[in-house]
């Protein structure tokens, strides 16, 4: 990726984890030091160095002083220590939910590399991120979409593009009905097929236990539709997913095709799905090796449904 911008959010992200790593960043806890100014200060000198290299203007000490003093107001009065609120409330025998932010091939070590985040996104992460016990966990639900989406440059197999400037038609069918604009930054989501050799993958770094498949409808009125089994990669057959970012963009997807459906949308119910979606949801679970519990059918809470009710 060398020369290639990775297609962040340009938010900050990636600075904020670098001074974590380097030991230099600010922590909430240390919002309440009496060195916080000392510090920020003696940070301040060097950051304004980097921008000044750069060719970026510099930062004045006023700027940050209103900041931390903004910071102090807002989170100060709702600090905790949230590994031992938590902590307690499982010993407690209280139910907890810890949800993710970010897809399993944006974590920093099993992601596609370097096309990621800067910080880990597998389940286990929120595990130590927040300081409860991996023997604490019941139950590890992964969420998928029923076709696969990306923001941002790097690797994807089973996208849907007309090799130009667009999406192909039933990736633009996808885009649509999906709408598929990335939270943040608002740019179109890329889109294609789902991929269940990299679900397979994120199921097993993960520990998931189940699958929630999310927007199924999306797929309605197509007359068929796909998913990938296996890759082809200088003129092998695999069915693992690569380590290597840039091998994974000269794979060719090898795909399952199947009949589509009329509709899905609203249905609440596993027996009123039709027999093509239900096959569709079967060849996912079958092939990534846990079952597929619960299907949303739309994008109102209400519409869900359990598989098997």
């Amino acid at each position: 990726a060398q020369g290639q911008g990775i297609g962040t959010t340009g938010s900050g992200i990636g600075p904020a984890y670098e001074d974590k790593a380097a030991r230099r960043g600010v922590r909430v806890a240390d919002l309440r030091s009496k060195d916080i100014q000392a510090r920020l200060r003696a940070r301040l000198v060097a950051a304004n160095a980097e921008l000044a290299f750069l060719g970026a203007p510099e930062v004045a000490w006023e700027e940050v002083e209103e900041a931390l003093s903004v910071a102090k107001r807002l989170l100060l009065p709702r600090a905790a220590d949230t590994a031992r609120v938590v902590r307690e409330a499982v010993r407690a025998g209280k139910r907890v939910l810890l949800e993710g932010a970010q897809g399993i091939m944006l974590d920093l070590d099993f992601g596609t590399y370097p096309f990621v985040t800067s910080s880990n996104t597998l389940p286990a992460a929120a595990l130590s991120g927040l300081g409860v016990p991996w023997n604490a966990v019941d139950e590890i639900i992964g969420i998928c979409k029923a076709y696969t989406t990306r923001v941002g440059a790097g690797p994807f197999p089973t996208e849907l593009y007309d090799g130009k400037t667009k999406l192909d038609p039933i990736g633009k069918h996808l885009a649509e009905r999906g709408a598929e604009f990335g939270a943040t930054t608002g740019r179109p989501r890329r889109t294609g097929w789902l991929d269940l050799v990299a679900l397979r993958y994120a199921v097993q770094v993960g520990g998931m236990t189940m699958l929630a498949i999310t927007k199924l409808d999306v797929l309605d009125g197509l007359d068929e539709v796909a998913v990938a089994v296996g890759y082809r990669l200088d003129g092998e057959t695999i069915h693992e997913f690569p380590a290597d970012a840039e091998a994974l963009g000269r794979v060719e997807p090898i795909f399952e095709r199947m009949p589509g459906w009329a509709r899905t949308q609203g249905v609440r119910r596993w027996k009123e799905l039709p027999r093509e979606a239900q096959a569709f949801l079967d060849v996912i679970a079958e092939y990534v090796g846990v079952p597929v519990r619960i299907v949303s059918t739309g994008a109102e809470r209400s519409e869900l449904l359990r598989v098997g009710d």
